[in-house]
C-alpha cells in the first residue's frame, strides 16, 4: 500500500508543480500585455512615451497596481519596467 501511494505521489507532485508554473508564465504574459497595451494609451493620450512611470501605467490599466515596478536604466531618462506576475506579485 505505502509502494502505490509512493508512486502516485512521484508522478502527481511533479505534474502539480509544471500546472503551478504554467500558471504563473500565464499570469505573466497576460501582465505583460496589459503593462505594453498602458504602455500605447499612454503615449495615444499624450503623444510621446515621456514621463511614462509605473504610476502612470498603473493610471492606464487598473489591473496592474502592484504588478508593475521602475528602475533607472543605464541611460539617463530610461527606465525599465519590470512586470511582477505569480507568487511576485
Amino acid at each position: 500500500m505505502v509502494i502505490i501511494i509512493g508512486i502516485l505521489a512521484a508522478i502527481a507532485i511533479p505534474t502539480y508543480l509544471s500546472q503551478k508554473q504554467n500558471a504563473y508564465d500565464a499570469d505573466a504574459q497576460n501582465v505583460s500585455h496589459n503593462a505594453a497595451t498602458a504602455a500605447m494609451a499612454f503615449q495615444a493620450r499624450t503623444g510621446s512615451y515621456t514621463g511614462m512611470t509605473a504610476a502612470a501605467l498603473q493610471n492606464e490599466e487598473q489591473s496592474l497596481p502592484g504588478a508593475v515596478d521602475e528602475a533607472p536604466y543605464n541611460a539617463p531618462g530610461m527606465y525599465t519596467i519590470t512586470v511582477l506576475a505569480g507568487t511576485s506579485r
